[in-house]
């Protein structure tokens, strides 16, 4: 990476490296649901080492209450969850003012094709897998708001 470019902030997209926020701007907000608090951590973990900041919620029922009252860029799902699965709060999440272009990405260790043309259909960004897509993670964040 050229002097210049680090000098004005800029990280390529295939850079491992944390980028931090630049003095007086305010952190992308993402929204992370998941009822593994294994999961939740170690996602946690990968988003702030590159500047975000995380908001979190045990699953779909919870996120959907809290989600209305809160200022994110990211929400990032799980689909296996108790009480209202991914594509449940997905499709919610659509239906509500102002929320309905919000991006939303799925990281799930669920594999099934009927579950990712669901998604796909409700206008999610992306499905990525929980062991290989959390190395990802970063990179698709970065794609889609940013840093």
């Amino acid at each position: 990476m050229s002097v210049v470019a680090q000098e004005h902030g800029f990280s390529p997209l295939n850079s491992e490296m944390p980028v931090p926020v630049k003095e007086g701007a305010v952190a992308k907000k993402v929204f992370i649901v998941d009822d593994s608090s294994t999961a939740r951590q170690s996602i946690k973990l990968k988003l702030e080492e590159v500047g975000y900041e995380v908001i979190e919620a045990v699953d779909g029922l919870e996120a959907k209450e809290m989600i209305c009252n809160l200022d994110i860029n990211l929400l990032i799902t799980d689909f296996d969850m108790p009480r209202m699965n991914g594509v449940e709060l997905v499709r919610a999440v659509r239906q509500m003012k102002g929320k309905n272009f919000l991006p939303i990405l799925i990281l799930s260790s669920n594999k099934e094709d009927k579950n990712k043309k669901e998604a796909n259909g409700l206008g999610v960004a992306g499905w990525l897998d929980k062991g290989e897509g959390l190395q990802k993670l970063p990179k698709m964040a970065r794609l889609l708001i940013g840093v």
